[in-house]
């Protein structure tokens, strides 16, 4: 700051002690000239040295200046401008229990205030400071602010900061700053303001903006720290790239709220352990982060009430970690990424458009990674990936319609999916690759979903699926190459015009266990299996189809069909020539049912009962030593 003299209307005053114990004087300078001639303005340079001494200096006029300096301790301070283009350099260097006010009312005046150093006159040495307090107010438009706290020890230092107006700009530095609190509040419009504050613990900053336009950024080295930063109004933004607000150490704690529209915010946070972040979004068009990394039992939260708002929360090299997002509105996007082990990540979404995703990657051996989403509204996408986890568990919930979710599991063990879905016309899908003992569970209410599940890893996989509705469509194929456990697939389908595909692939026994009631439904089952497959089918009501194939050796049907015009088809086929041996029990209840059959390979047996009129039986086996039993009534 250029503080200069004048030739006119100078004032100069110096206080000093010449001993290091003298202390006590005070001083009052009140400096009053309106005349818009700069040349005309007032300056006061002012210097106390000792303890306990009083300043209070009042310039009402233009392009006024003020250098003050207090060295020492439990000194107080005030600094008074009222009028235009005025400037203020005031420090207060060492010592302990120092307080400074400075308020300017005007426009394009600035403010550099100091405690614990010297920097503007070229001093190198910094001197430690400790329960200092500094208070700033400016009123007006096009003000400028600069504050600094600095100390080896600094303990308990206060700035407190108010700029009313337009286009103000402040910049706060407390160095070693611990348990030292900061607190800005900026009213209008295109306002910034710069936080710093390093060396710290237990230091807090508070910032508040109300307007549009405004900027914001706190950056915090330390531990045990504290940011809070609330915006009120439109297009606020953080000017940092490193975020809104920047936090490393430990026990980090971070808080944005913002409330209005097409504002940009973002926390971000290196943290040894102990994190916390929290963005409170209510607005439409808002972009919204969250990142932490290299910590342990750190938790993300988000809560977003609006429209079209963009959201991303990201977690690496974490353990422990926890992620959570709240949406309510349309169009809203969210971004959940993870990356560490025994993470979990908790999303729920209610209104239109929205879309969803959660990826969790763990590549630690023992871990347990769980996501939960539920959706409530229409036309709403949902999707989650996790990979590397030894178990990675996932709870879905949709209600409403036009809906898809997606669940994608890569590389785990004893991993989970359950998915719920209440509606009409949604689709569901559920991938598990490369894992082991993996299990999903799929619950559909509703007409017109469509549902697929795939499971293909080493050995087994289970899979539970209900549907009821009607027009459903719903297909399951499990894949597993190894021992010693097969697959099991149990489906329960209630409706009509339902189409049903299941297939099992794998290298031992396979379960296959169906139960559909409903008219005019399409089911096909598939076992190819080296030996010992399974199937069990029950099936109440009209006009359905179903097609039944095993190709393994020692397979075994077991199929009742009650109803009428019911249509029946099962092959039996041993595998690489090696003799079948395989075991079919097949029971139609009601009028004009149809079965064909086909069994291949030496000792197959097959029993058929078909009860009432105008049924049908076609049978054909191939090789030595079958048996049929066939009774119709």
């Amino acid at each position: 700051m250029n503080l200069k003299p004048t030739t006119l209307a100078l004032a100069i005053l110096a206080v000093t002690a010449g001993a290091a114990h003298a202390g006590g004087n005070s001083l009052i300078l009140n400096q009053n000239n309106t005349d818009p001639d700069p040349q005309k303005r007032e300056r006061a340079d002012i210097v106390q040295i000792g303890g306990k001494m009083k300043m209070d200096i009042s310039q009402t006029g233009h392009s006024d200046g003020v250098d003050a300096r207090q060295t020492g301790a439990d000194h107080t301070m005030t600094l008074t401008q009222n009028g235009n283009n005025n400037g203020i350099q005031a420090d207060q260097i060492g010592g302990t229990g120092n307080a400074m006010t400075v308020s300017q009312t005007g426009v394009d005046n600035r403010a550099l205030t100091q405690q614990g150093k010297r920097a503007a006159n070229g001093a190198q040495a910094v001197e430690s400071g400790a329960g200092n307090i500094m208070s700033l107010t400016q009123n007006g438009t096009i003000n400028d602010a600069t504050l600094s706290q600095s100390g080896l020890s600094a303990n308990a230092n206060t700035a407190n900061v108010s700029q009313s107006g337009n286009a103000n700009a402040i910049v706060t530095d407390q160095d070693n700053a611990a348990n030292s609190a900061l607190d800005v509040v900026q009213t209008g419009d295109d306002n910034s303001v710069a936080v710093y504050q390093t060396n710290a613990s237990a230091a807090t900053a508070n910032i508040q903006q109300i307007g549009n336009g405004n900027g914001h950024a706190v950056t915090q080295d330390g531990s045990g720290l504290g940011a809070r930063i609330s915006v009120n109004g439109d297009r606020n933004a953080n000017f940092d790239p490193a975020g809104a607000v920047y936090q490393q150490g430990t026990g980090l704690n971070g808080q944005i709220d913002v409330v209005g529209n097409d504002n940009r915010t973002s926390i971000y946070q290196s943290a040894q352990a102990d994190g916390f972040s929290a963005i409170n979004v209510q607005g439409n068009l808002n972009d919204v982060y969250t990142g932490q990394q290299n910590a342990s039992n750190t938790t993300a939260r988000v809560d977003v009430v609006g429209d079209s708002n963009k959201v991303v929360s990201s977690q690496t090299n974490f353990s422990g970690g926890l992620a959570t997002v709240t949406v309510g509105g349309n169009a809203n996007q969210l971004s959940v990424g993870q990356d560490g082990t025994d993470m979990t990540a908790n999303a729920v979404v209610s209104g239109s458009r929205n879309a969803v995703g959660i990826t969790q990657n763990s590549p630690g051996a023992g871990s347990k990674d769980n996501t939960d989403i539920n959706v409530n509204g229409n036309d709403n996408v949902a999707s989650v990936i996790q990979s590397g986890a030894t178990t990675s568990e996932t709870l879905m919930g949709v209600t409403g319609n036009l809906n898809t979710s997606d669940v994608d599991q890569i590389a785990s063990v004893a991993s989970s999916v359950n998915v719920t879905i209440n509606g009409d016309s949604n689709t569901s899908y559920v991938r598990q690759k490369s894992g082991d003992s993996m299990s999903a569970r799929l619950t559909i209410t509703g007409s017109q979903n469509k549902a697929k599940a795939t499971a293909a890893g080493s050995y087994g996989n289970a899979s539970d699926t209900n549907i009821q509705g009607d027009s459903n469509d719903f297909s399951l194929k499990q894949d597993n190459t190894g021992l010693p456990l097969g697959s099991f697939a149990a489906t329960a389908i209630s409706g009509s015009g339902n189409i049903v595909g299941l297939e099992q692939t794998a290298a031992t026994a396979t379960d296959m266990n169906t139960t559909i009631g409903g008219n005019g439904n399409t089911v096909s089952q598939i076992q190819n299996n080296v030996s010992g497959a399974k199937m069990t089918t029950t099936i109440s009501g009209d006009a359905n189809g179903v097609n039944l194939l095993q190709d393994t050796q020692g397979g075994e049907i077991t199929l009742g069909v009650t109803g009428t015009g019911n249509t029946v088809s099962l092959a039996q086929k041993g595998d690489g020539g090696i003799p079948g041996g395989h075991i079919a029990s097949i029971t139609q209840q009601g009028n004009g049912n149809s079965f064909n059959g086909v069994q291949d390979g030496a000792l197959n047996a097959l029993t058929v009962q078909q009860l009432s009129d105008g049924n049908t039986i076609s049978l054909n086996q191939t090789g030595t030593g079958n048996l049929a039993n066939i009774y119709q009534q």
